[in-house]
């Protein structure tokens, strides 16, 4: 394959060992979540313990919720749709 995309519900903070081997191991290109209802873009940041890999928590969640309130003139990530 050219790219090698992992698809899962929860961000790589769950199960955040076995996510380090698995991205090593098979040279994942790009990971990508949800769960949590804020749209989140990581790749090089040093808190990004699966760089060079970048991942992606997409934010649109099921229905309307989120984690903080929106932001009338929707200048937020709250339902972070990419």
């Amino acid at each position: 394959a050219d790219w090698q995309v992992l698809v899962t519900h929860f961000p790589p903070e769950h199960g955040e060992k076995e996510w380090r081997r698995l991205v090593q191991e098979y040279g994942v290109d790009l990971f990508l979540a949800g769960h949590r209802h804020q749209q989140e873009v990581h790749y090089m940041e040093d808190d990004n313990f699966l760089r060079p890999t970048p991942y992606f928590v997409t934010g649109g969640g099921g229905g309307i919720t989120s984690e903080g309130v929106p932001d009338a003139e929707g200048l937020d990530d709250m339902y972070g749709f990419m």
